[in-house]
């Protein structure tokens, strides 16, 4: 009975060791992890597959795909639909050479190369918030401002002022801070507007299963779906190149995007507004036809492709290069 049972007991060890193995090899992508992981598998039986199990498996990864595949609803919807059909790709034949890659590209970010944008880069919050608060106060239907912190300074008074003014005019504000994020402000963002009618979401709030590094940190702001901002900037004086600080400024850049290009920023922004508050929002106004822009002192008329990134996974950027562009948000 004994050899029976060490016999099991053996079998049972090899598989449980034979099985996490295998996982390590197919969904670690450090090498080094993955061979630590069957090391300590085949090594240690029982002891090995059980550590990997609580500590080698990426549930934050598969958890993070999860949710960000709870807002394929809302990118399925008609007024997505509608925004797609009338927005102008760009000419094949002046990129025939690189027609493989581009095809490549279109099928991993599921978002088309598209013509006829004007970029124009602003460096540090002394050239971006200026330009930001101005679309703001002269915005007209919405403002659909993201941000992973939005300090409680004088830079986030402005700002807090700006969308306040705003909303009382009848515009549709809406604010989506990072759960983590807003930790960072005192007074927070949500203070600063709590007397107004904007609307504010928090993109996974830390008593929500306390994921602290599934984080949004995309920087968005959309003006009545046609004008947008994005880049690496925060709200908050970090940015002020001209003022010190013991730690110093944040030197970063922003880009005034025009152009059939904010449609699709827009639609990033609703589809976090989503996730977080579960307000589909998807009104055909929000989006309105981009005529294709024209060169501009300072920037670029361009073919601009918007791939998002930043939420869940890291942080965000944007960048632009003429006669092609890549804006991340």
């Amino acid at each position: 009975m004994s050899a029976w049972l060490w016999g099991g007991l053996a079998v049972t060890a090899a598989t449980l060791s034979l099985a996490s193995a295998v996982h390590a090899l197919s969904w670690k992508r450090d090498p080094r992890s993955a061979l630590g992981w069957i090391a300590a598998c085949f090594t240690m039986p029982f002891v090995g597959p059980l550590l990997y199990v609580i500590f080698g498996v990426n549930r934050v990864r598969r958890t993070a795909l999860q949710w960000q595949a709870a807002g394929r609803r809302f990118t399925a919807s008609g007024a997505f639909r509608a925004a797609s059909s009338t927005s102008p790709p760009v000419d094949s034949g002046r990129t025939e050479h690189l027609a493989p890659l581009r095809h490549l590209v279109d099928q991993l970010t599921h978002r088309v190369l598209l013509a006829g944008n004007r970029i124009v880069p602003l460096h540090g919050g002394e050239q971006a918030y200026p330009a930001m608060l101005e679309a703001i106060a002269e915005a007209r239907h919405s403002v659909h401002l993201s941000t992973y912190i939005f300090d409680g300074d004088e830079t986030g008074w402005r700002f807090a002022e700006a969308l306040s003014g705003a909303a009382a005019r009848g515009v549709d504000v809406r604010l989506l801070i990072d759960g983590l994020g807003e930790k960072y402000a005192r007074p927070s963002a949500r203070k600063l507007l709590e007397r107004t009618s904007a609307r504010i979401g928090r993109f996974l709030p830390l008593r929500h299963g306390g994921y602290i590094n599934l984080r949004n940190h995309r920087k968005i702001l959309v003006i009545d779906g046609e004008h947008g901002f994005t880049g690496g900037m925060n709200i908050g004086d970090r940015h002020l190149l001209g003022r010190r600080s013991a730690r110093g400024p944040v030197a970063d850049v922003h880009f005034r995007v025009d152009g059939p290009v904010v449609g699709d920023l827009q639609r990033v922004f609703l589809e976090d507004w989503y996730f977080a508050t579960g307000d589909l929002g998807d009104a055909p106004g929000s989006f309105p036809r981009s005529p294709p822009q024209e060169g501009a002192p300072h920037a670029s008329s361009t073919a601009v492709r918007m791939t998002s990134g930043g939420s869940c996974t890291g942080r965000c950027s944007a960048r632009s290069t003429a006669p092609g562009a890549r804006c991340r948000s």
